[in-house]
């Protein structure tokens, strides 16, 4: 198995992504696993002819195109389960509004 990392993808997200590939062939079909666990995300392609090129050309598709849209969507989620106000209720502190614009959570006010 082979463990890589798409630098084209990385730069535009500003982070890394893993995706774990395990390809093979037989004869004129060829086949690609990627493993991309940061999204819970698995991708098969399968492929016939004489030209392998065309399921690592396939591959890369696959990673320029859904790996952004799998981290909006991850955003979203996180925006839309995490983001907001805490209230500590053992305590008269109060976590106001955490952001989920960036990388992970924001914390904008912190109120005691």
């Amino acid at each position: 198995m082979e463990i890589q990392a798409d630098h084209g993808v990385i730069y535009r997200l500003g982070h890394t992504i893993d995706l774990y590939t395990k390809g093979g062939s037989i004869g004129l079909y060829n086949s690609l696993l990627i493993l991309v666990p940061d999204y819970q995300v698995a991708v098969a392609i399968l492929t016939a002819g004489t030209e392998e090129s065309v399921t690592n050309i396939v591959a890369e598709m696959v990673a320029q195109t859904f790996i952004p849209v799998l981290h909006q969507v991850a955003r979203e989620e996180a925006r839309k389960n995490l983001a907001g106000v805490y209230v500590f209720r053992w305590s008269s502190q109060l976590v106001s509004k955490a952001n989920a614009d960036g990388l992970g959570l924001l914390v904008e006010r912190w109120i005691q």
